[in-house]
């Protein structure tokens, strides 16, 4: 099974603008920069934008340039590499995405955690419990809160989401780097800002049970926004999966003792 995807590339010259609009209509939140020889300069995330945009305060979308809030400093493998080396990898170096080039170096593919998630969602049957890989406690906002401040707690630690709840712990919905940035276009207006965050949220969740196996909780994210699943305790949220902690069960010794079973017993057919 492969985990490579089809990349979705700009150019350093495009603008903010063309890029959000590539995000929304493709629904990727991650982005390939190349030259035009194909060649991998850099890439642009979701979060990366996000981080920097109070810079570019004042300024028109089609008038901020990719060059200036791509990160140069990604992961480049050749094409072969291994899902679950791609997991360690991803995990080592701290990075949202792989390119995967061809010998001549040029992009034919990405591998993002996403897809890593849906491989172990097909494979991997019986081996951990949801809980086993649960990530507490979760970072929270309230949902009468303005944007400012949830968009805040995203960037100063570095959280593709947050889960909001009312004033008395309810949870209540999901909001994600793509909600915040839905409303970009009305950020350079600082009482946008101000908006609470309710009415941005995603009010759907994805909920998982603590006994549940892990493979049906990665199925259930492969394929349902938000890419994440909640777990509740009289609805209070007390745990949270994500597409990173599913990374992480793949390069758990007993996902490759199970792999290693598999290819042994079909090998014997």
């Amino acid at each position: 099974m492969t985990v490579i995807s089809s990349p979705v590339t700009v150019r350093p010259h495009d603008s903010l603008l063309h890029v959000l609009k590539l995000m929304e209509y493709q629904y990727v939140p991650k982005l390939v920069v190349t030259d035009e020889f194909n060649n991998p300069l850099g890439i642009l995330t979701q979060k990366d934008i996000l981080e920097k945009i109070d810079k570019m305060a004042g300024r028109s979308l089609s008038e901020i340039y990719v060059s200036e809030l791509m990160r140069t400093d990604f992961l480049k493998v050749e094409n072969g590499v291994d899902p679950i080396e791609a997991a360690r990898l991803l995990l080592e170096r701290n990075q949202p995405m792989i390119v995967v080039t061809s010998e001549e170096g040029k992009v034919i593919g990405v591998i993002l955690k996403k897809d890593l998630v849906s491989y172990y969602a097909s494979l991997i049957k019986g081996v951990h419990k949801a809980s086993d890989f649960m990530s507490k406690p979760v970072e929270t906002v309230i949902d009468e809160e303005p944007l400012s401040e949830a968009v805040k707690i995203m960037k100063s630690k570095s959280l593709g989401r947050l889960v909001v709840v009312s004033k008395s712990g309810k949870v209540v919905g999901m909001l994600s780097t793509n909600d915040a940035l839905f409303v970009l276009p009305f950020l350079t207006n600082s009482k946008c800002l101000e908006v609470p965050v309710k009415d941005v949220m995603n009010p759907s969740l994805n909920i998982a049970i603590l006994s549940e196996d892990l493979s049906s909780v990665a199925m259930m994210i492969s394929v349902r926004v938000p890419r994440s699943a909640v777990f509740l305790e009289n609805g209070k949220p007390i745990g949270i999966i994500t597409s990173s902690d599913i990374v992480r069960a793949l390069v758990d010794e007993n996902t490759k003792k199970y792999l290693m079973e598999i290819k042994i017993y079909t090998s014997m057919f």
